[in-house]
């Protein structure tokens, strides 16, 4: 795992993150292989999706066997403090220098 750099003491600022997430509610059916009868199915997918998109996702995870017939695509626009995120994300690769400066001379 990479390394992140500890930059607690640095605070002092109220700094928000903030993103939009999509997420898409889901209806249609499923079919109880015990009888072959259908029943109401609902389920909420992380992401946009059409009917038949969901469908293949559902299906392809092999626990049910739905048919979607309707979406609804939602966003919604969620924020965490700053200091919140840099403590609980995963770094995803080691910090790069960027630029190094000394007095108002850039030396990188």
């Amino acid at each position: 795992m990479a390394d992140k750099y500890n930059i607690f003491g640095a605070g002092g600022s109220e700094a928000r993150i903030m993103r939009t997430v999509y997420f898409t509610l889901c209806e249609g059916d499923e079919l109880d292989e015990r009888n072959g009868k259908t029943a109401h199915f609902h389920d909420v997918l992380i992401g946009r999706y059409t009917p038949k998109r969901a469908t293949r996702h559902l299906n392809r995870q092999g626990l049910k066997q739905v048919r979607i017939t309707r979406t609804v695509v939602m966003k919604q626009l969620v924020s965490m403090p700053f200091w919140d995120f840099w403590q609980y994300a995963e770094a995803s690769s080691d910090p790069s220098r960027v630029s190094e400066w000394i007095l108002d001379k850039q030396i990188f």
